[in-house]
């Protein structure tokens, strides 16, 4: 497709700073308690409007994540045509950044970004209420993926508080080849879990606005699980510390990429191409807290989306 999209949204990947499972719940959920932070690292979704109804989802890579149908994204448009039957077709461009099953919510990041996409697309009016409704019903990261930023998480996800915003922070995220599925994680998990990080003293940090102080109470209460799943989750924090450029490291989510908190960019280089050296298997990016800007350089369509992503 040639001409510019009707719209376009970044999508976020986002980390976990904390995680505590609380217990399980009787809706077959767990019940935790969890700081969230969103990442500059972002997939971009570009909308076209369409005279029918369909739904129609394209995009590099995307057949490897499942059928299409079955896609977040999908899904997502398709709840908030149910809730507004005012909406038309709409087509939709997925261009990946954000590795799948890698715990940094990039599949709810997308059907976020849908939800927003589509209601501005069409006009459709929603309300936040009305926002927060559908994403829930999508999955547990997609509420928090609706605003980003710095929250939170609680219940099964779905309950949010917006905390203070954190000084940019660079982040290297490190990925074994493998996967990790959520669902297998979670069923593997016994409680009381062995990792239970102060939430509190987390929350008190990103108060402060004291990455150090964050660092210092992290935690994730999967970690121990996803290691015995994954193995290589803990070579890749051993091979973070030895090198001595990141002053902290956690996994994110249900794994397995690990991210390692470094004091500079420069420091973040020399740690991603140390590692990218040591284990070619492993992907490694760097990137920051925060969200990603709208829109970058070069020639812009009048959406805003930089012609780099064309």
């Amino acid at each position: 497709m040639n001409r510019w999209p009707d719209h376009c949204r970044a999508a976020a990947a986002k980390i976990n700073l904390a995680i505590d499972i609380v217990g399980r719940r009787s809706d077959g959920y767990h019940e935790v308690r969890m700081v969230m932070q969103s990442l500059q690292l972002s997939d971009r979704l570009r909308f076209w409007r369409r005279g029918d109804r369909r739904v129609v989802l394209r995009g590099r890579g995307l057949r490897e994540l499942g059928p299409i149908g079955d896609n977040l994204v999908c899904r997502a448009v398709r709840a908030v045509m149910a809730r507004r039957p005012a909406a038309g077709g709409v087509e939709i461009e997925l261009v990946k950044r954000i590795p799948p099953a890698a715990g940094l919510a990039g599949g709810s990041a997308d059907a976020a970004a849908a939800i927003r996409g589509v209601d501005s697309l069409w006009q459709l009016g929603l309300s936040r209420e009305e926002m927060m409704e559908i994403a829930a019903g999508i999955g547990s990261d997609v509420p928090f993926c609706l605003d980003g930023g710095t929250q939170l998480a609680e219940g099964r996800g779905e309950r949010l508080t917006v905390l203070p915003s954190l000084p940019v922070q660079p982040i290297v995220l490190v990925k074994p080849a493998a996967g990790l599925a959520t669902a297998d994680v979670y069923r593997r998990l016994n409680l009381p879990a062995a990792v239970r990080p102060d939430i509190e003293r987390v929350v008190a940090a990103v108060g402060a606005g004291d990455w150090r102080a964050v660092a210092s109470a992290m935690g994730n209460s999967l970690q121990p699980v996803s290691q015995e799943l994954q193995p290589e989750i803990g070579r890749i924090t051993g091979a973070i510390a030895a090198g001595g450029e990141a002053f902290a490291w956690l996994m994110s989510g249900s794994g397995p990429t690990v991210f390692a908190l470094v004091p500079s960019l420069a420091a973040g280089r020399r740690l991603r191409q140390r590692l990218r050296g040591q284990n070619p298997g492993w992907q490694c990016w760097l990137t920051a807290t925060g969200l990603p800007p709208a829109a970058g350089g070069g020639r812009q369509c009048p959406t805003g989306c930089p012609a780099g992503w064309r």
